[in-house]
């Protein structure tokens, strides 16, 4: 199982560069989204979610 999401990251990496990967997983740590959900979830709901963490946590 943990292959097939290792697959999936690493799809997101290639077409979305190492940013998503590393914002998806930094959303996991402040959210109770498991990583699975968020490779799931619908592109337009996980497009609203990084830009709330951004909003939220990426102030500068």
């Amino acid at each position: 199982m943990g292959s097939r999401i290792q697959e999936k990251i690493g799809r997101n990496k290639q077409e979305n560069g190492d940013y998503l990967a590393d914002t998806l997983i930094d959303i996991c740590f402040v959210t109770s989204y498991k990583i699975e959900d968020l490779l799931k979830m619908p592109p337009t709901r996980r497009a609203r979610l990084i830009e709330r963490y951004k909003e939220r946590f990426c102030k500068q």
